[in-house]
């Protein structure tokens, strides 16, 4: 299903009450994303506190520019090729947007609606979907 214009608005809109969460958030994203894969461990560093962060900033960089298509292609690009040396593959984004879906409705709760949630996945999806083409993922 395509990413529409209301949906690149419920994103962005829900971005400074995830940013207000992010610290706690993105431990928990992790702490998820290996209760649901846990064969995807090796592939992450010791630091998960900074590896979370980083994963929560690169997101809303990434959400942010959702109107900026060239600026947003440079970053998945650069996003792309930097994953594909660490030896994700495309099936290790499933279990990620998973661990997405379940970290941001535990964080925000009942202000996770399901058009909220239908609207962050469809993002995620663009950026994954981009991701694995530019990286040429398998």
């Amino acid at each position: 299903m395509a990413l529409t214009e209301k949906d690149i608005r419920i994103v962005q809109e829900s971005l400074p009450a995830i940013r207000a969460h992010l610290e706690p958030a993105s431990m928990k994203f992790y702490e998820n994303l290996f209760k649901i894969a846990p064969e995807l461990r090796p592939l992450f560093r010791e630091d998960l506190a900074g590896q979370g962060m980083k994963f929560f900033s690169t997101l809303n960089t990434v959400f942010d520019m959702l109107h900026e298509p060239k600026t947003a292609d440079a970053e998945m690009s650069d996003l792309a090729g930097s994953h594909a040396t660490l030896g994700v593959k495309a099936s290790h984004f499933a279990p990620m947007r998973e661990a997405l879906r379940v970290t941001l409705e535990e964080t925000l709760g009942a202000d996770f609606t399901p058009e909220m949630s239908e609207a962050w996945l469809k993002a995620y999806d663009e950026v994954a979907d981009g991701m694995i083409a530019r990286a040429h993922l398998r």
